[in-house]
């Protein structure tokens, strides 16, 4: 019998679904024999090797015609084989004949049994993957179906693209590792490097910090060596440093420039500046905001003052030769120059400088003067005469020759207020008082001053033409009675110059003189007492000096040319003469009192705008000898004093105009050294050389009632303090070197609470705000601060150790005092300063500046009750105000200089630094 392929695949619809099934896989076999033969071909090149997809359907293959091979094995015995061949087929039905219908049930059971092994081969081919290789390898001979034998070149390769997969694999897991390992390198050294960064700019700006502080602190070391020599100077200074950087250094240099007298400069001539003098501007009849200076080179300079901090150059007069002196009536209309060619020229101010008279004088001229109308016009000549002319308008009267003149050229000339007397000076060492004739005649002598040692240079009248001032090459200036010209008489001498005075000029309400030395400075004297009130330093010896603005300006000229304008008022006081002085101020009435060696106390009424411009109120009096101490209460309406006869007064302040004395005790043996009001008024507290503190009931201030004496002390008590509101603590100061805590809870049984050792006898102490912090001075230079919280109760024991010690001024230290806000002390010294701490940090106090100007050691500190300004007073009887409020000293340098330092100026002093404008 002959069967065909077609009938046979027809009537074995089993036969052709495996043909079907394994069509793909023959196609697979096929390409596989076709790449294993590229492959040998190209030397096993890898790159023609199967991968991914491609191999695991290769393999996929592999593994199920290995399962189909197992299984035909398995089931051998039954004639189950599952071969492909036609003819293998047809030889298993033809061997079992008649059995086929039965035979043909179990061939298909068997397949149905096959067709799931084949599904689960395929299910886990994925799964068996790791055990690919041991299988291949365990295969032997031929594989059914078309498997490739174990040594075929189609195993070879699929071993190899195994082998190569795998090492692609591993390989790329390797840079996977090395990857993720550089990853991680890059981030730690990104951290690494961003740290490294910010760490960089973190030194940068700290480096830039350092470099501002470092050259901040150079400027502020300038400054201080500048105070005293050009306080103006150290000002700007002062201000560009602490714009640089805020640090505790440069606020303090800027809080020591609020005690300076600031001066703007207003341009100069070439040579020195031998007259100034103000005058009304243009337009005007009266006033003084004209500045009218000449100068040794022949020229003569006018400029507006309106504003002193920005001054105006309006014109400038040249004169045919040098030496030029100048004369301006008070109503700016006349000019008068003159010089080494013997001519005077009147010029007219208000008429662009017309020339208007030239009168030759013979001789050159050394001195001139204009009355204040106007119509007198003097010239004192080399020859030492005097000269005068009687001018109106256009024409002029010849010149009247005093008939008996000096013997040397007159160095100065000025008229009266009233224009009826004239005082020449001279350098035969005299001054010359004559009558003028009010018709233009000849001047009649009248006096002659004969008490300088030396060439006179200066004189001046007062304003109310009662006193003479005159200044000498003996380095003095006198004040001389000339009410009577007839008959005048040497007054008080004012010396401290060091040097040749070369010019005198009186405030216009007459109580200042101002005078300018060879010394380099200008000293400001108080005419009634005749003290200096203060020294104006300049860098060359002063040639001149004028008041203006109504006494709130002061010219000065010196001998290189330079003219500057001080504003005035200085923030300077003069207290009562002798005694070490104390100061206070008095809460709530804006109200100030001094202590002084001549038994007053004067209270002022401080300036609402700050230092400077304060008024006389009224003058406490009372006493025998010095007044040594003062205190009030919280409400300013009582204040207690003490004196050096031992004793004390109580004062009703309510009115400070009319204050009045309310009681008077003298309880005291000796001396009484301090005195300290309680807050509420109710308590006093006095104490001194009797070794011995009263605490006294003064709740009706007229009747005290003494409560307690504390005798511990075995020496004089020298200070004491009493605690803030609702503190009832007691702190006594004694020269036994103790100072001792008490309390006051109930002031008829005070309890020592503690002893606080020295080395030397303590001075002075304060609690500050809150009662919790004492401070102490000593003579052994220092000041300490003590935290009163380390005492406890129980039997009073001494407090060995202070929380700091303040190691600051060279001599003995004297006053102290907390700002009314704690953060600040002020300390005073024999050494004439005064040092202001920042207590940011008690335990670590930091010095913020030194504050100098007290020309004797310094005894009082005070802060206003705002805290805003600091008031000190020195024994040579000065009174000294300073601000603690840095915003308000920025804004007042920057009213009277503008924007501070230019970039020249800034690159000069800050070289390297960004410029920083110092004002808005």
């Amino acid at each position: 019998m002959e069967i065909t392929h077609e009938a046979l695949l027809y009537a074995w619809p089993r036969l052709r679904q495996w043909i079907d099934a394994d069509r793909a896989g023959l196609r697979g076999r096929q390409r596989l024999v076709e790449a294993a033969d590229a492959w040998e071909k190209a030397d096993r090149d890898p790159a023609l090797l199967y991968r991914g997809a491609q191999l695991e359907l290769a393999l996929d293959w592999l593994d199920i015609r290995r399962g189909e091979r197992v299984e035909s094995e398995d089931h051998g015995m039954h004639g189950t084989h599952r071969t492909h061949g036609t003819h293998r087929v047809h030889r298993a039905e033809g061997a079992h004949g008649g059995r086929g219908n039965h035979q043909g049930r179990q061939d298909r059971q068997g397949r149905g049994e096959q067709e799931d092994l084949r599904e689960k081969g395929r299910s886990g081919a994925r799964d068996r993957s790791n055990d690919r290789k041991q299988n291949r390898d365990g295969a032997n001979g031929g594989a059914p179906g078309g498997q490739p034998p174990a040594a075929t070149p189609e195993r070879r390769f699929l071993d190899a693209s195994v082998a190569h997969q795998q090492a692609e694999a591993a390989a790329a897991r390797r840079r996977t590792r090395r990857l993720r390992r550089l990853v991680s390198a890059l981030s730690a050294l990104s951290l690494l490097t961003g740290a490294a960064t910010a760490f960089a700019l973190f030194q940068r700006s700290a480096a830039l910090a350092e470099r501002d502080v470092s050259a901040a602190q150079v400027a502020v070391d300038h400054a201080e060596r500048l105070r005293q020599a050009d306080p103006s100077q150290a000002m700007k200074l002062s201000l560009a440093a602490y714009r640089l950087v805020r640090t505790p250094a440069t606020r303090g240099a800027l809080l020591a420039s609020s005690g300076s007298v600031f001066s703007t400069p207003a341009g100069g001539h070439r040579w020195s500046v031998n007259r100034l003098a103000f005058t009304a501007r243009p337009g005007r009849t009266s006033g003084d905001e004209l500045l009218v200076s000449a100068g040794d080179e022949g020229t003569v300079h006018t400029t507006d003052v309106r504003d002193p901090a920005r001054p105006l150059r309006t014109a400038v007069i040249t004169e045919p030769q040098p030496g030029t002196r100048s004369a301006v009536t008070p109503d700016g209309r006349l000019l008068a120059t003159g010089g080494d060619d013997a001519t005077v020229r009147v010029r007219d101010l208000r008429s662009g400088h017309a020339l208007l008279l030239t009168l030759p004088t013979g001789t050159p001229v050394t001195a001139l003067a204009l009355s204040p109308d106007g119509r007198g016009l003097a010239a004192g000549g080399k020859d030492g005469s005097v000269r005068t002319w009687r001018l109106d308008g256009a024409r002029t009267r010849p010149a009247a020759r005093a008939d008996r003149g000096h013997t040397a050229p007159v160095t100065a000339l000025a008229y009266r207020p009233d224009g009826a007397v004239l005082a020449s000076a001279s350098d035969d060492c005299t001054v010359r008082l004559w009558r003028t004739a009010p018709g233009g005649g000849a001047p009649r002598p009248a006096a002659v001053l004969e008490g300088h040692r030396a060439q006179v240079r200066t004189v001046a009248f007062s304003p109310d033409g009662k006193l003479l001032a005159s200044g000498s090459f003996d380095r003095t200036v006198r004040l001389t009675p000339v009410a009577d010209p007839g008959d005048p008489s040497w007054g008080r001498e004012l010396t401290g110059h060091q040097g040749l005075v070369n010019s005198v000029a009186f405030r216009g309400d007459g109580r200042q003189l101002a005078s300018a030395a060879d010394d380099q400075t200008t000293r400001l004297w108080d005419v009634p007492s005749g003290r200096a009130v203060l020294t104006l330093p300049q860098p060359n010896p002063v040639r001149s000096v004028a008041y203006g603005n109504g006494g709130r300006t002061l010219a000065t000229g010196d001998d290189e040319g330079r003219r500057l304008l001080w504003h005035l008022p200085p923030p300077v006081l003069l207290g009562p003469p002798g005694g070490a002085p104390a100061v206070h101020t008095v809460p709530g009435g804006r109200l100030l009192a001094a202590t002084g060696g001549d038994g007053s106390v004067p209270l002022w009424r401080t300036a609402a705008g700050g230092p400077g411009g304060e008024t006389p109120v009224a003058v406490l009096r009372g006493y025998t000898g010095a007044v040594t101490g003062l205190d009030s209460d919280a409400s300013g309406r009582l204040l207690a004093t003490g004196g050096d006869d031992g004793t004390v007064c109580l004062w009703d302040l309510r009115d400070p105009r009319r204050p009045a004395r309310l009681a008077r005790i003298d309880r005291h043996r000796n001396m009484v050294y301090a005195v300290a009001l309680g807050a509420d008024g109710r308590l006093l507290v006095t104490a001194g050389e009797d070794r011995r503190a009263r605490v006294w009931d003064v709740s009706d201030p007229r009747r005290p009632v003494l409560l307690s004496t504390l005798t511990r002390h075995t020496d004089r008590i020298n200070g004491v303090a009493l605690g803030g509101p609702g503190d009832r603590t007691l702190v006594t100061a004694g020269g036994d070197y103790q100072a001792r805590v008490w309390d006051l809870r109930d002031p008829r049984r005070p309890v020592l609470r503690a002893t606080l050792p020295h080395p030397n006898q303590v001075n002075r102490v304060a609690l500050a705000p809150g009662g919790r912090f004492l401070a102490t001075t000593n003579d052994d230079r220092r000041v300490r601060l003590w935290d009163l919280a380390r005492i406890g109760g129980g039997a009073p024991a001494p407090v060995t150790r202070p929380v700091a010690v303040l190691v600051g001024h060279r001599e003995a230290a004297r006053e102290v005092a907390f700002s009314p806000d704690g953060g600040t002390l002020v300390t005073t010294g024999d050494d004439r300063t005064a040092q202001l701490w920042s207590l940011a940090d008690i335990r670590r106090p930091v010095v913020l500046t030194a504050l100098p100007g007290h020309t004797g050691p310094v005894t009082g500190a005070a802060f206003s009750p705002d805290g805003r300004t600091l008031v000190t007073a020195g024994t040579e009887g000065t009174v000294r105000f300073w601000s603690h409020d840095t915003a308000a000293v920025v804004r007042r340098i920057c009213a009277l200089d503008g924007p501070g330092f230019d970039r020249a100026e800034w690159a000069e002093h800050f070289p390297g630094q960004r410029y920083r404008r110092s004002c808005p």
